[in-house]
């Protein structure tokens, strides 16, 4: 059966935890994985009756500082509002959210893909609320652990500006690392401190009106995330090739059978029956605390990868994986300053660096040299003073036991000779063991020149350095 080509819409609602010791309304433990069920519970997060909720300003802080990352618009009156719904893992029986002013609205990130200009997703709005807690079902029935709920969110929604699964997956991906980057969240999603609700709709074609909505739930990964929006567009499109109705409503999705599947009808505001929370006044953001957060906003993460593109001279994937990880951006830099060569310094981390943690399954804080080493040795290979291939030897010894590279190459006798007489020497030699080919070398077979070079290095057991002997080799020849 051959199929159309919609255009997806896509729209995102990230849940990010806030990174606070303590719950939105209580002084509970906002802690991530918790060791037991119901340890970090309270009568406030657990709703009891007369428990007055108590805003974490911590939390504010935090969130003012990821709406200005964001490029959002500070509302200077926010307030919280209820949002009425019966869950078995909600204790209260409502959520504390905010509905018609949230902190934050109207901003922006950018996205980028390989091959293709920056191209910008506008954002709605960001808003804070408190968390619910966790279900887990069982044959026997299900469990809940309140653990979570109270916990600091953010919700973060986009405008319905994402047209593609990997424009969405760029999308989520550069939330995590804006989020990581000012500190707000450390959206961690095997610790369930960030997942998405995904909007998505088809139309037949970019000037057409918008589609039917429909919502998928709590997806944990970008994986997730990734397959779930390509089931649900192949599914609706095959809807709407056979002229059925798609149905606006929220769809779960099934990692085992890799499908979404239909939970309930969706629902709109009304049906949650907002009203402005009454145990917690409005809430006044100063301009003064407003500009303090803005000075505290670090180099960002689109703006950190244009710098290594523009300054630096890298390529731009090089740039993207050194600033998927901060503490790795940070120690290429580090290296970077040491030799003046960042196009080295980022060729050694992001490949032979990288790869031996890879292998040993260990992290930078693991590594038992300093950084000022592996600039030592990479300034070595600048320099010719050691060969490439030697280099990548002794920092697999350095990686291994922590010893100085100039003492490794010293006891290996890795140190290349580019001392011009040593070299002569060398040269002549092999000159006179091979006149037949150095007269086909004369008469216009100029590709032996690698034929000699090799002669050099195998005599001079790997420590002749090749591009000197080359030169040399060509001046003899000519």
């Amino acid at each position: 059966m051959f199929l159309m080509s919609y255009v997806p819409v896509i729209g995102l609602e990230i849940h990010a935890r806030i990174k606070t010791r303590t719950k939105l309304f209580c002084r509970c433990a906002n802690e991530a994985v918790p060791v037991e069920a119901n340890r970090h519970v309270c009568p406030i997060c657990m709703g009891f009756p007369g428990m007055l909720p108590l805003l974490n300003e911590e939390a504010v802080r935090l969130a003012t500082r990821a709406c200005l990352a964001l490029g959002m618009t500070i509302c200077p009156e926010t307030k919280f509002d209820r949002k009425n719904y019966f869950y078995p893992d909600l204790p209260m029986g409502y959520q504390i959210s905010q509905f018609d002013k949230p902190i934050g609205a109207d901003g922006h990130l950018f996205i980028e893909q390989a091959g293709s200009a920056p191209r910008r997703i506008g954002i709605e709005r960001l808003h804070m609320e408190n968390d619910a807690g966790k279900l887990s079902h069982f044959d026997d029935g299900s469990h809940v652990d309140y653990n979570r709920a109270g916990a600091p969110l953010m919700e973060i929604v986009s405008m319905p500006e994402i047209f593609s699964v990997d424009d969405a997956k760029s999308y989520a991906e550069e939330m995590q690392l804006i989020l990581r980057a000012v500190g707000s969240s450390d959206a961690d999603m095997e610790k369930g401190m960030m997942r998405f609700d995904a909007n998505i709709s088809l139309r037949a074609d970019s000037n057409a009106p918008f589609g039917t909505k429909v919502e998928i739930k709590n997806l944990n990964s970008f994986k997730a995330l990734e397959k779930a929006l390509a089931y649900e567009i192949d599914r609706q499109t095959r809807l709407l090739e056979k002229g059925e109705t798609i149905v606006q409503e929220t769809r779960g999705w099934d990692e085992g059978s890799g499908k979404t599947i239909s939970q309930r009808s969706k629902e709109i505001a009304a049906d949650y029956r907002y009203f402005p929370e009454p145990d917690l006044p409005p809430l006044s953001i100063t301009q003064e605390h407003i500009d303090a957060e803005r000075s505290k906003l670090p180099e960002l993460p689109f703006a950190k990868r244009e710098r290594y593109k523009t300054i630096f001279k890298l390529d731009g994937e090089v740039a993207r994986l050194l600033v998927q990880q901060e503490d790795l951006a940070q120690y290429f830099e580090q290296v970077a300053e040491r030799t003046g060569n960042p196009k080295a310094a980022a060729t050694w981390v992001t490949s032979i660096l990288l790869a031996e943690l890879s292998n040993a399954k260990e992290r930078l804080e693991d590594l038992r040299f300093p950084v000022e080493d592996l600039a030592r040795l990479i300034t070595l290979v600048s320099e010719d003073a050691v060969s490439l291939l030697s280099a990548k030897e002794t920092f697999s010894i350095m990686y291994a036991t922590g010893q100085k590279p100039d003492a490794i190459i010293a006891e290996k006798g890795f140190l290349q000779v580019s001392d011009d007489s040593a070299l002569l020497a060398l040269i002549d030699e092999v000159l006179a063991a091979f006149p037949l080919q150095r007269a086909e070398y004369a008469g216009g077979k100029t590709a032996l020149l690698g034929f000699f070079v090799g002669q050099v290095m195998q005599r001079s057991k790997g420590s002749a350095n090749p591009k000197k002997v080359g030169q040399l080799l060509l001046e003899k020849l000519s």
